[in-house]
């Protein structure tokens, strides 16, 4: 929102984002506790029932583990301090081999589930390869991922479980690539949802060159023959698979594993892996505990646990189907979410449930986009059947509360979601009002010509700010419109917001217009693009919403920052622009142009609705033209 760089740092969007959530007192937060016991934790001088942990069979406080953990540290010490590729314990020895028997294929240890990636995928991945990235795939495979392209391998993603668009890209890729990789998780770790296995089997048969790399850290123990893990329960280990799965999480230990169909394949990334040459080990009492851990898992122990976590993930579901909240995913996976759209709603909603004494994760921005975000929730076998009841209870009486309050509904979060409502007749959901045009007396005057305003009114508002006064958009509305390309036709909008005392509170103009997908790019970047446009004009072009227009630059907000109603009126404006956007398909909406630094109280409530911060071009000013 400001017009000093041209450069978009995704890092400084990502810093918005979460340190408002921080601001907020819901992440990055620190336990007050000086011992656990598997449900409770102490948060900001209160004990809150803990929704948030992923040791979904409980096995971290399980004896044979502590055990574990004190018998190997008593033999080995706190740490054995090498490279294995020079020398490692023989506990590796001893847990990679149970290990292969739990999967049923050659097992190797990393340190940690992502330098497990960053070690395999580099190694496996050859030049003539290509990788199709699913986009929900975990953050830690898309890092490794990106390690590829340098090397000049072609790297390309998909939507979220659209085996269309994958069976596209194979056919696109086949002839010119050696193998297809496509990179997906088993469990989804945000939403809770699964891959659709089964499905990627048979392609897996239909196609000779793709080959498929899971990650299950989130399906791992608690399902599962001994607790191989989701995918393995719904295919066998693929002669053209990789699986990797976390040993953290329900395993209750530390490090990753990578599970390969063959010994040969094993071996080269034991021996090339990169942070299995350079990075250390995991430590013996994490070892010890590992190894516990798989014991148990080839034990008769591990069914009545799963058999437990099962019995609160189908209480879970049948309790919050019964008070109708929305619910992303409903399967048998121990992880929920709960859709609540913009991050000051779910923010919210989690302030609320954390004040009742339920913590539960914020499912936002960069983990899913920007509008939809939500409440990320998880049982374990430490809650109880009280527990669960008293977290739904809680829920169903503030979720419709905090949408309220927030000025949205639950219509809202069906259509920014795609859902669709299937509540009972008689849902336990109240709202108190159902999301208002108007807000607090507000009034929107909404045209598409400049010509239905005041000429006076508007003047008032921007004769000073630039070429946009009541004359100049007459101007731009006729230049711009029955032309021949479509770059040269614009939709103009105009939103003027009143107080009751007919008083400006706020008041601006948007465009819809076909705009360069690079315009914010490096010169080097728009010079390549530019090329590719001369065959085909509209390369990389997207249509767009945003305040003032392409011919347009200044102020285009006027915002009475002294009226008590300023942010209901902001909030207006973000409303009518989603509304606007929906209805028009714009790929994109771009408010400008605002200098930074300016109004940290404005950022922070745009912010609220999902916009960011972002580096506009260089402005030139000549002020003297004798």
């Amino acid at each position: 929102m400001s017009n000093q760089s041209r450069r978009f740092d995704v890092i400084d969007t990502i810093d918005q984002v979460i340190t408002a959530a921080k601001d907020e007192g819901i992440v990055q937060l620190s336990t007050e506790d000086q011992s656990f016991d598997g449900s409770h934790i102490q948060l900001q001088g209160q004990q809150v029932i803990n929704f948030g942990s992923c040791s979904y069979l409980g096995l971290e406080l399980h004896p044979a583990l502590k055990e574990g953990v004190i018998d190997a540290v008593t033999r080995f010490g706190s740490q054995y301090s090498s490279s294995r590729a020079y020398i490692s314990t023989g506990q590796y020895d001893e847990l990679e081999s149970l290990l292969s028997t739990l999967f049923g294929g050659h097992a190797l240890v990393t340190a940690t589930t992502t330098l497990g990636h960053i070690s395999s995928l580099p190694v496996i991945i050859g030049s003539n390869d290509a990788v199709i990235l699913d986009q929900q795939v975990h953050a830690s495979v898309q890092t490794a991922a990106q390690l590829l392209k340098p090397t000049g391998i072609t790297v390309e993603l998909i939507k979220h479980n659209d085996l269309d668009s994958l069976r596209k890209k194979i056919e696109k890729l086949k002839s010119s690539h050696r193998r297809i990789w496509y990179l997906a998780d088993g469990v989804y770790s945000m939403f809770g949802d699964y891959a659709p296995l089964p499905e990627l089997e048979a392609m897996l048969e239909e196609y000779d060159q793709l080959h498929l790399y899971v990650d299950d850290a989130h399906g791992m123990s608690w399902t599962g023959v001994n607790g191989k893990g989701y995918a393995l329960s719904q295919i066998k280990l693929h002669p053209k698979m990789i699986l990797t799965t976390s040993l953290n999480k329900a395993f209750a230990s530390a490090g990753g594993v990578l599970v390969f169909p063959n010994a040969e394949w094993k071996r080269r990334v034991r021996t090339c892996g990169g942070p299995l040459i350079f990075s250390g080990p995991i430590q013996p009492p994490m070892l010890g505990a590992a190894i516990a851990s798989a014991k148990i898992h080839l034990s008769e122990e591990i069914i009545p646990l799963q058999q437990r976590l099962q019995q609160n993930v189908e209480l879970m579901n049948r309790k919050m189907n019964a008070a109708g909240l929305p619910l992303l995913a409903e399967n048998e996976a121990p992880i929920f979410f709960v859709a609540g759209g913009l991050p000051r709603v779910c923010y919210n909603i989690i302030n609320r449930l954390l004040k009742e004494g339920h913590y539960v994760n914020a499912g936002c921005f960069p983990a899913v986009p920007m509008k939809r975000g939500g409440i990320r929730f998880t049982t374990t076998t430490h809650h109880s059947e009280q527990d669960i009841t008293e977290l739904v209870d809680a829920f169903a009486h503030h979720y419709p509360l905090a949408l309220d309050e927030e000025g949205s509904s639950l219509e809202e979060v069906y259509k920014e979601f795609k859902l669709t409502d299937k509540r009972p007749e008689k849902p336990r959901l109240v709202f108190r009002n159902p999301a208002k045009e108007n807000v607090n007396g507000l009034q929107i005057q909404y045209s598409q010509t400049i010509r239905e305003l005041s000429h006076h009114q508007w003047d008032a508002c921007f004769s000073q700010q630039g070429n946009f006064d009541w004359e100049g958009l007459r101007y731009l509305e006729d230049t711009f419109s029955e032309n021949p390309e479509k770059e040269s036709n614009w939709k103009f909008h105009y939103l003027v917001i009143k107080d009751n005392a007919d008083e400006i509170v706020l008041a601006t103009f948007l465009t819809e217009a076909l705009v360069k997908d690079d315009m914010f790019s490096e010169a080097s970047v728009s010079v390549q693009v530019e090329e590719r446009r001369e065959k085909d004009p509209y390369y990389l072009t997207s249509h767009a919403l945003m305040m003032g227009s392409l011919a347009t630059e200044g102020n285009h907000l006027f915002l009475n920052r002294q009226h008590p109603q300023w942010k209901n009126a902001v909030l207006q404006l973000t409303k009518k622009m989603r509304e606007l956007q929906e209805k028009s398909g714009a790929n994109s909406m771009l408010l400008r142009d605002f200098v930074k630094g300016a109004d940290e109280e404005l950022k922070t409530l745009l912010l609220s609705e999902g916009y960011v911060e972002m580096d506009m071009l260089d402005n030139n000013v000549v002020r003297n033209l004798d």
